[in-house]
């Protein structure tokens, strides 16, 4: 399983996984997450390959090389205050790419 955190002060967002009940840092970023505003968290999976975008802008994208298949989640941590809006999760795409 792979995670997403996010903290808004100084903007921190990390992708963590998690195997075996072990959880271990993949990839760390530092970027400016606006405070009383909508903020846009974009992750794409492209193959073997999870990318991370903030508010239109590339982060980074870490290589999974054993993908498991499951749920995906949504949380908060203690104090924060989330607003969720449009939240979409699209299957990957199949066959030939258009052309």
């Amino acid at each position: 399983m792979t995670i997403v955190r996010v903290e808004g002060t100084p903007g921190r967002i990390w992708l963590d996984r998690v195997q075996d009940g072990q959880r271990s840092l993949r990839a760390g970023y530092i970027t400016p997450v606006h405070g009383n505003r909508w903020n846009i968290l974009r992750v794409t999976a492209q193959g073997d390959w999870l990318n991370l975008f903030l508010n239109g802008q590339f982060l980074g994208g870490v290589r999974e090389d054993d993908p498991v298949p499951g749920r995906v989640g949504l949380m908060a941590g203690p104090g924060a205050r989330v607003l969720l809006d449009d939240f979409l999760m699209e299957p990957p795409a199949t066959g030939a790419a258009p052309g």
